[in-house]
């Protein structure tokens, strides 16, 4: 029961991390939105090669699942999120 209702709050917890981050909206001075656009494209690339490579794994897809797997996961997720952030505050965009 506790490893179903872990599986089933696993995408809701992504989201909410995903709304946390620093993923969402940039903005860049005289930057159009498509560059922003291939800007955190590229971020999120590098952040995926720098990022756990257990990342590509699908948690949900696997049976035996534990709590601590689930839980690394995420932490690996917001350490993704947060090398995107880092990445696009470089090229000297703000987040809104």
């Amino acid at each position: 029961m506790k490893k179903i209702l872990l599986v089933s709050l696993f995408p809701l917890l992504l989201l909410t991390g995903c709304s946390n981050s620093n993923t969402g909206n940039w903005f860049k001075q005289d930057t159009s939105a498509e560059m922003a656009d291939q800007d955190r494209e590229h971020c999120e690339t590098q952040s995926r090669s720098s990022a756990n490579r257990s990342l590509q794994s699908d948690p949900l897809g696997e049976v035996n699942t534990s709590d601590n797997q689930i839980s690394k996961i995420l932490e690996t997720e917001q350490h993704q999120f947060n090398l995107i952030g880092e990445c696009m505050r470089s090229k000297g965009y703000d987040s809104f």
